[in-house]
């Protein structure tokens, strides 16, 4: 068994209008810098892509599982990279490659406060719990059960678990929309 991250990289980032998976910060694209921190978090990497997955898999050194209904949103990625781990994953994290300061810190400080009491750390951010997050295997039938865009937030609003949550103020910077790359990073 081995702690594993679920790099979600299968949208179409129509609101950016270009491929937020492949721009480049410091000469990296954000799926690799994604893979990188799970790394660092000395968790081992699979990235989920859809759209466009020929280009992210040319920039990708990890390993790749493709979700052909990626169009249905982020659930149904976050429901294809768990059902093609769950078997070999003490615990999954679940992590976007838009979420451009969120570090390798940020992720082990997660899974070092999930425990026996908590079936999920969450981040934290302007009143929101949401990803990057960790899950302990109790709760993968609900993950593998996600469709459409209900991410990994919706589980962590429905009371089913019991979810400790990690202050991390720097996950509420992502990138959606092209203004958001004159702030981000």
């Amino acid at each position: 068994m081995r702690d594993v991250a679920v790099v979600l990289a299968a949208g179409a980032s129509s609101r950016l209008g270009r491929r937020k998976q492949l721009v480049e910060i410091d000469g990296e694209t954000l799926v690799a810098r994604a893979v990188r921190i799970a790394r660092a978090a000395a968790l081992d990497p699979v990235v989920v892509t859809g759209c466009a997955a020929e280009q992210i898999e040319a920039v990708v050194d990890a390993p790749i599982v493709h979700n052909p209904q990626w169009a249905s949103g982020m659930g149904s990625s976050i429901a294809c990279g768990v059902r093609a781990l769950r078997a070999e994953a003490a615990t999954v994290t679940v992590i976007t490659c838009d979420q451009v300061r969120v570090e390798a810190e940020h992720l082990r400080a997660l899974r070092a406060a999930l425990d026996t009491t908590s079936d999920v750390a969450a981040a934290a951010y302007d009143g929101v719990i949401g990803v990057p997050a960790v899950f302990s295997p109790v709760c993968y039938d609900a993950l593998v059960g996600l469709k459409g865009d209900a991410g990994a937030r919706k589980l962590l609003r429905t009371g089913a678990f019991r979810v400790v949550t990690v202050e991390i103020p720097t996950a509420r910077y992502d990138l959606d929309e092209p203004d958001d790359l004159e702030v981000n990073p």
